[in-house]
């Protein structure tokens, strides 16, 4: 996770763009965890790490099912 992290800080553009321009995605390798950022100006945000053999159609969006 830490190199995964490293990569991406030192090449933003390294994942590839998912659903909208705004979000990428980066596979960790060796693992079965994407972790889904975007980019923000000078700052990356990392909006979700998650298990890729999970049922993608269970996933909701970060924010969703926070109270």
């Amino acid at each position: 996770m830490r190199r995964a992290l490293e990569l991406i800080s030192d090449n933003p553009q390294i994942g590839h763009v998912v659903e909208d321009a705004e979000q990428r995605e980066f596979s960790i390798p060796k693992t079965p965890f994407p972790l889904i950022y975007r980019i923000a100006g000078e700052q990356i945000e990392i909006l979700r790490v998650w298990d890729g053999r999970a049922n993608p159609g269970r996933l909701t969006a970060p924010d969703e099912g926070l109270d």
